[in-house]
């Protein structure tokens, strides 16, 4: 059984390494779904591209960051 670990500084220093790594427009896709927690209409709508290019974005972004994710893990 695994336990949730707080945030510590280095975590949140990955993290910003990885985010910064994403194209501007897959970041963008990134907050306005993520931080925002907005809709993919609503993010559309905000970023003014289709919904599809949304869901696009948004799925590179996620692979992308997992993959960094996953080596900051084995590191």
């Amino acid at each position: 059984m695994s336990t949730l670990q707080p945030p510590v500084a280095a975590n949140r220093d990955d993290l910003r390494s990885l985010l910064g790594a994403l194209d501007p427009g897959d970041r963008a896709v990134v907050r306005e779904l993520h931080l925002l927690r907005s809709t993919p209409g609503e993010a559309a709508a905000a970023l003014g591209i289709p919904v599809a290019e949304v869901h696009r974005r948004a799925t590179r972004a996620v692979r992308l960051l997992s993959r960094g994710a996953r080596q900051f893990d084995a590191a």
